[in-house]
């Protein structure tokens, strides 16, 4: 008997599901989109696809993005979603292995940001690649991906997490009128180093101020800070992220051991956030892989901003799942979390 099923988290019912992909909503859905794999262990990446009206019931929908062409055909990675005229645009990285003896780190790899339109959502209507190795500065590695597009101003931006060919994380940051023809304009980064790559990367503004975030990998753990594998955080920027903004000191978003590659969407006036409750490069596999799947979704959560801190709460739609309420004063409360015993939720 599996008793892991979730009962309101987003998983897969089958194979692998990891970071949460295309977060919109369009035409009365709240969309998610996530890499998917057709084995519980992981694999070639496809785009998974379910929607909802309420944020707690959802729709499976097919497939939406398979690994099938020249310019993804090792895996259609990470992307976003933007809505102009009436039309979902979907930005993805294509990842390609070149045929050699390579390390596909600092050589052997392409890694393409495509272009999707989809009237409906559900289907693919247009493909276009919009970027290619050669459209990207100098002095990268060949770990490059993971597209985040947004408007402000009238212009289009996208956010594309980079490694360096000396193994130092960074932000690049592109600029276009159209969404087809992209200049990159600047790129993050830190006089320190803080990892060797930044996957993942978000950039919004929240109550004023612009948030950068991405989930840095190589980070050297402190007592409390950054003990997951890899980390998942934000900057706070000074100024103006188009020139010469500058990002401060990196703050850990989410201490819990399990949250990765987080992105968010504005809808309603509010700024709504999901992640993946998983990490990439673990030694361990959940138990459900028993079944035939593995991973799961956090629950969408509101952000807030204040006091120069990033603060996240569960969405309201959650509240009516909600049944015995138990309130406790300034009495202490031991749990011991183990294999053995479930942890709170």
């Amino acid at each position: 008997m599996n008793n892991w099923r979730q009962k309101y988290h987003i998983e897969p019912k089958s194979g692998w599901l990891n970071d949460p992909n295309g977060l919109c909503f369009f035409k009365g859905y709240y969309h998610v989109f996530y890499q998917y794999a057709k084995e519980a262990t992981g694999g070639n990446k496809y785009w998974a696809h379910i929607k909802s009206k309420d944020l707690t019931n959802w729709e499976e929908a097919p497939i939406f993005l398979s690994p099938e062409h020249d310019y993804d055909k090792n895996g259609a990675y990470s992307g976003s979603a933007i809505i102009k005229d009436d039309k979902m645009h979907i930005f993805y990285t294509g990842n390609v292995k070149k045929e050699g003896d390579f390390d596909y780190i600092y050589e052997g790899r392409e890694y393409n940001t495509v272009h999707v339109t989809s009237e409906d959502g559900i289907t693919v209507d247009s493909r276009k690649v919009v970027m290619y190795n050669k459209d990207y500065p100098k002095g990268l590695s060949c770990h490059v991906r993971d597209p985040k597009v947004f408007e402000y101003e009238g212009k289009y931006y996208m956010v594309i997490g980079a490694r360096t060919m000396e193994d130092k994380g960074e932000v690049l940051v592109f600029e276009s009128e159209d969404l087809d023809n992209w200049k990159h304009i600047r790129t993050f980064e830190t006089m320190a180093k803080i990892g060797y790559m930044w996957e993942c990367p978000d950039l919004f503004e929240i109550n004023g101020q612009w948030i950068l975030m991405a989930c840095p990998q190589g980070l050297e753990g402190g007592k409390y800070e950054f003990q997951n594998i890899y980390s998942c955080g934000y900057f706070i920027i000074e100024g103006d992220f188009r020139t010469n903004g500058f990002i401060t000191e990196y703050k850990e978003a989410d201490f819990g051991f399990d949250f990765y590659a987080p992105q968010s969407f504005m809808h309603d006036g509010r700024r709504l956030m999901l992640g993946w409750m998983g990490m990439p490069d673990a030694s361990y596999t959940n138990p459900t892989t028993e079944y035939g799947y593995q991973h799961c979704m956090s629950v969408f959560r509101e952000l807030d901003f204040a006091n120069n801190t990033l603060y996240m709460k569960p969405v309201k739609e959650l509240e009516h799942l909600r049944k015995e309420l138990f309130e406790y004063g300034e009495e202490n409360i031991s749990y011991k979390v183990s294999d053995e015993n479930r942890a709170f939720d």
